[in-house]
């Protein structure tokens, strides 16, 4: 493709993103821990039924404390960061909101907080956890598209929570070629502000890419209004929503969650998990400079903590480029570049319609 230079394809692989899956790992998420941490596995299999039968902090409270600085590479670290959460997030979330667990014991805070730190993530499930390294794929031979992919791990035992997740991923995956379009774009930028009048192969190629970037985009809106086939919205919001909630601005845990052993006992406090934790959709407004109102570009730039910090840095790459796409689009004052730019516009405001109306 000729948006794939040597440039690009460098930005990407520093960043831990690919030209096909994005923010999705290029292959499958390693399925399950070396055997040493079977524990945490089988607590993890089990955690429907304990969080059902209200057991999971008995088990936990008798878990023994396994070394997790034995665990090395990415795909294994980011198993144990999703499987540790889950069973943080059962332990504080078992009793519902009444009955909020404010401290986590030692044998599985220890462990947690060492995995965190080291991904450079705080502790609290994310976006991340659930969606980009939560799949396995039914067919081998397809990538990661929603009707090719099945949740791995989670609170419950029904397909509401599955399809809720799988259905980000299949966002993921279809956005994905927008990051190498953005990039190309922003590279093009700089020629046609340069020489907005003579800079017309630029100016063509941005227009083709703008295009190709909002078609995709409103793709991933189509795959988003799925979301109503298979979650029922009232299941969500009451048997869903209530796992992966935070502790921060929460009422239930005014003070946060201590992680016992770990930052000196001191309350550690964080938001849940949110799709506005999704790089992919960040770097869309990154981007295309689009502007939110005050109390959302705050909340919107709090929520970049809580991706990969690799991630994260590419959605600040395209948020800090100079001249900006939309620079360029102004300074050509080319009637079909503006067009292409105002309909990546449309379809980043289509979706987040589609998202509002979801949640």
């Amino acid at each position: 493709k000729p948006e794939m230079n040597e440039e690009i394809q460098k930005i990407l692989h520093e960043h831990d993103a690919d030209a096909k899956t994005g923010f999705l790992p290029p292959q499958e998420p390693l399925l399950r821990l070396p055997a040493e941490y079977e524990a945490w596995e089988a607590i993890a299999d089990r955690l429907p039924e304990l969080l059902q039968q209200k057991k999971l902090r008995e088990t936990v409270d008798t878990m023994l404390l396994l070394d997790a600085s034995q665990l090395h590479g990415d795909p294994a670290l980011r198993r144990a960061k999703l499987v540790l959460s889950l069973l943080v997030h059962g332990y504080v979330w078992q009793g519902g909101e009444a009955d909020a667990a404010s401290v986590i014991p030692e044998t599985l805070a220890k462990p947690f907080a060492h995995v965190c730190t080291t991904l450079g993530m705080p502790l609290v499930l994310v976006n991340a956890d659930i969606v980009l390294w939560n799949w396995k794929l039914k067919n081998a031979a397809e990538g990661p598209h929603l009707d090719n992919v099945e949740k791995k791990s989670g609170f419950l035992r029904i397909y509401d929570e599955d399809w809720f997740y799988l259905v980000t991923v299949g966002v993921e995956f279809i956005g994905a070629p927008t990051l190498s379009k953005m990039l190309r774009s922003q590279q093009l930028a700089k020629e046609v502000v340069a020489n907005p009048t003579s800079a017309t192969a630029a100016v063509e190629e941005m227009t083709t890419l703008l295009k190709d970037t909002a078609s995709l985009i409103f793709a991933c809106d189509k795959v988003l209004a799925r979301m109503h086939e298979k979650c029922d919205p009232h299941k969500f919001y009451a048997q869903v929503r209530p796992w992966v909630a935070g502790w921060k601005s929460n009422k239930s845990l005014p003070n946060g969650v201590i992680f016992s052993g770990t930052f000196d006992n001191k309350p550690q406090q964080f938001y849940g998990g949110s799709a506005a934790q999704s790089s992919l959709i960040q770097s869309w407004d990154a981007a295309f400079g689009v502007q939110h109102k005050d109390h959302a570009t705050q909340y919107l730039l709090a929520m970049r903590q809580y991706m990969p910090p690799k991630h994260r840095g590419l959605v600040e790459l395209l948020a800090s480029a100079s001249p900006s796409i939309k620079d360029a689009v102004t300074a050509s004052g080319n009637a079909d570049l503006v067009a292409a730019f105002n309909e990546c516009l449309s379809a980043v405001e289509s979706f987040r319609s589609t998202h509002i109306n979801i949640v």
